[in-house]
């Protein structure tokens, strides 16, 4: 949606595009020369797969992977990749920043207007992936459920009048 806001011809989840019949792009700028090809993942840094690389590198972890898995197979075509990596809790990768730009540059107009759509990008970028957070959160809840769960104690009195007075203090 932010590619076409700034006049680019773009698709989301393109087929036949790659010569692979098993990979389809997330988001692919058409161009006349060559295609811009991307794939998108949400890590969670504690992941531990990626957390030895993240924490030396935000976002590192998975944009390799992503780079290892896309390469072979975008460079022969010679269309250009970029895998854009946010992780869990909102920092998004360099690539991802770099895409960003590129789809800004293309948009033109005014720096104040450019300034202006980075803002609004960002927090639409930034909004989708809270909600792929809230999606990890609530596929994973903290409070056991079912048979055998087990309930704390309230800290609380059950009825109003069970509850102690308030100490008032005199001034």
């Amino acid at each position: 949606m932010l590619a076409r806001m700034a006049g680019l011809s773009c698709g989301k989840e393109v087929r036949n595009l790659m010569l692979h019949p098993c990979m389809r792009p997330d988001v692919a700028i058409l161009e006349a020369l060559r295609n811009t090809i991307t794939d998108v993942r949400t890590v969670v840094g504690a992941d531990p797969r990626y957390c030895a690389a993240a924490t030396v590198f935000p976002g590192h972890g998975a944009a390799m992977r992503k780079n290892e898995a896309w390469l072979d197979h975008t460079t022969p075509q010679g269309d250009a990749f970029l895998a854009l990596c946010h992780e869990a809790g909102g920092h998004m990768g360099d690539s991802a920043y770099d895409f960003l730009g590129m789809i800004i540059d293309s948009a033109g107009g005014s720096a104040s207007d450019r300034m202006a759509f980075n803002v609004y990008a960002l927090q639409r970028l930034h909004a989708a992936n809270f909600c792929g957070v809230a999606a990890v959160i609530n596929s994973r809840p903290v409070i056991r459920t079912g048979p055998g769960a087990w309930c704390p104690p309230r800290a609380w009195p059950e009825a109003p009048g069970d509850r102690p007075p308030l100490a008032r203090h005199q001034f």
